[in-house]
């Protein structure tokens, strides 16, 4: 494996990606401006930059990883991406409007990869989910729902939406393939909230908290055929038969957990990138997901500032 791969930001998120960009083989050097934290990152002799500017002169390094503060992830991704670099931007790419257009322009102007950091997406159980529905295993989907629930860390560049929200929105959108008709945000306060999204053909609803009593990661999707159940990494199919509108007729099947091979999803988002660095194709399904979820995120946003009103996207 060719090593042509920084992770610029080596903190709490960033150190797993220098982890695994060493396990697969690709990681060239790490750069941060803490010396302690660029120096505790370093094992193999991989290159250490100390600003962005030095990973960006280095003809060495075609790809970045970018794990910075969400707020700074515009400014470098537009910088890197000017200067030749491929980029993977962690989740949420940006927190306004017009950072998701800039880095949108910067990317086609490059032509250069632009991943986004949607973890969720990569994990196997909710490809199977997604396989599945787009198979026709699942039917018609009724709704789908997610409780992304914890007592965890408050994040003060980012309120519970744009931290938690993001992975489950990045989910709903690949599973309809669409983005919703419409969709509101209620919003108690920056640690709690509950969005409502109307896609053409069902409803789902994201309930997030990081004030919640215990952890509860759980991701339903009914369909009228089969229901899948996502929770702690496992995944649960329960089998039946659900017909008719007004009046349903129900016929429940049996439930049992599915062994499925299972690949660490940051360790296939990585291999990923660094594929598409080395000139793979990247899938249709990950090349604009980034965008629409952060249009999306900030739809949500502008329905909580009015209100928690229902507006079209």
């Amino acid at each position: 494996m060719k090593k042509n791969i920084v992770v610029l930001g080596a903190g709490k998120w960033g150190k797993n990606h220098v982890k695994t960009l060493r396990k697969i083989g690709s990681l060239y050097g790490v750069c941060d401006s803490c010396q302690e934290t660029l120096g505790n990152s370093l094992t193999n002799g991989e290159k250490a930059f100390s600003s962005i500017k030095d990973l960006a002169e280095d003809k060495s390094v075609e790809g970045v990883v970018i794990a910075t503060p969400a707020q700074c992830h515009a400014d470098n991704a537009i910088y890197l991406l000017g200067r030749g670099k491929n980029v993977l931007i962690e989740k949420p790419i940006a927190l306004n409007e017009f950072d998701v257009v800039q880095i949108e322009k910067a990317s086609r102007k490059s032509g250069l990869v632009v991943m986004s950091g949607h973890l969720l997406l990569f994990h196997s159980n909710i490809q199977h989910i997604v396989n599945q529905y787009w198979e026709g295993e699942l039917g018609d989907i009724l709704y789908a729902y997610s409780n992304r629930l914890n007592f965890g860390t408050v994040r003060k560049q980012e309120d519970v939406l744009w931290s938690f929200g993001t992975h489950d929105i990045s989910i709903l959108l690949m599973l309809a393939g669409e983005f919703p008709e419409s969709l509101r945000c209620l919003k108690l306060s920056r640690d709690v909230s509950s969005s409502y999204l109307m896609f053409n053909k069902f409803t789902a609803h994201v309930s997030l908290s990081w004030i919640h009593p215990f952890k509860e990661h759980r991701f339903i999707v009914v369909g009228t055929k089969k229901t899948f159940r996502f929770e702690s990494d496992s995944i649960y199919e329960y089998s039946h038969s659900i017909k008719g509108n007004d009046y349903l007729s129900l016929t429940k099947g049996k439930g049992r957990k599915l062994d499925s091979p299972f690949v660490p999803p940051l360790e296939a988002q990585d291999r990923q990138f660094t594929e598409c660095v080395n000139g793979k194709n990247l899938p249709p399904v990950y090349r604009d997901i980034g965008y629409q979820t952060a249009k999306v995120m900030l739809a949500l946003n502008k329905s909580y500032l009015k209100g928690g009103i229902e507006i079209p996207v």
